[in-house]
């Protein structure tokens, strides 16, 4: 055996026909897909997918909140009996609360600072 390859050995690519066709018969399928049942179930998708990423968005948002209550919570207490001040666990708490209220669209007044609040649109009335 030789220390070095010889000309036959290395990498070798097959660029056959074979997935080419069955590429094409993806995008034909995908193509009638869109042609003949988007316009019929178009709108009830619309709406089915809109609920389902309500839900996820509904739920990383009470995740958070509850995460945040208690890392606030757990953090005020630790500072109260403890002669050291955890200012990033207590920013920590208080920006999950933030991404929570703004995903469930609750509010909460901590300090004075309203949380999750919606202003209006900007307008006419």
């Amino acid at each position: 055996m030789s220390r070095y390859k010889s000309k036959n050995e290395g990498l070798t690519f097959n660029l056959g026909r074979g997935r080419s066709n069955r590429s094409h018969w993806i995008f034909i399928a995908v193509l009638v897909f869109v042609i003949i049942l988007v316009p019929i179930y178009g709108i009830t998708l619309r709406y089915d997918v809109g609920i389902m990423v309500r839900f996820v968005f509904s739920t990383m948002g009470d995740i958070c909140l509850t995460i945040g209550i208690l890392v606030t919570f757990f953090t005020v207490i630790f500072s109260l009996f403890s002669k050291h001040i955890y200012f990033k666990s207590f920013i920590l708490g208080i920006v999950l609360i933030w991404i929570g209220a703004f995903l469930t669209d609750t509010q909460f007044n901590i300090f004075g600072y309203l949380f999750g609040h919606n202003s209006p649109p900007q307008g006419y009335y």
